[in-house]
């Protein structure tokens, strides 16, 4: 079991390599294998892997992981930066599992939130 400090520890360090990652204004394809190993020392999935896998299992990744409810909302961001340069057919899939992400941020925190209701909107766009 995780201390309390510890716990801190990791979500700051998730919560500051993705907002690194959001900064960058694109994510140029040779990037891609740098989110990838960014997203699977912290979370134990890479975004080739959150493409493929299916929801329940991805989200069930994550809450072992423990995320915070910012957390969350931060991953989902970075994927739709990510699901913007995607060609048509991986799209579906990666908004799929966008929406799934922000929708259980969501529930996780027991607040509706237009900012969240937009995103979801915004992902939507590429189903």
């Amino acid at each position: 079991m995780l201390t309390k400090g510890f716990k801190d520890e990791h979500q700051r360090r998730i919560t500051e390599a993705l907002g690194k990652i959001l900064q960058l204004e694109f994510i140029p394809d040779d990037s891609n294998a740098q989110v990838d190993s960014i997203l699977e020392d912290l979370l134990g999935v890479s975004v080739t892997n959150i493409e493929t896998i299916n929801k329940e299992i991805l989200l069930d990744i994550l809450q072992k992981k423990d995320l915070s409810f910012e957390n969350y909302v931060l991953l989902a961001d970075v994927l739709f930066k990510i699901l913007q340069i995607k060609k048509d057919i991986q799209q579906q899939n990666l908004a799929q599992t966008i929406i799934a992400i922000y929708e259980y941020a969501q529930d996780k925190n027991h607040i509706f939130s237009f900012g969240l209701i937009q995103k979801i909107s915004q992902v939507k766009s590429y189903l």
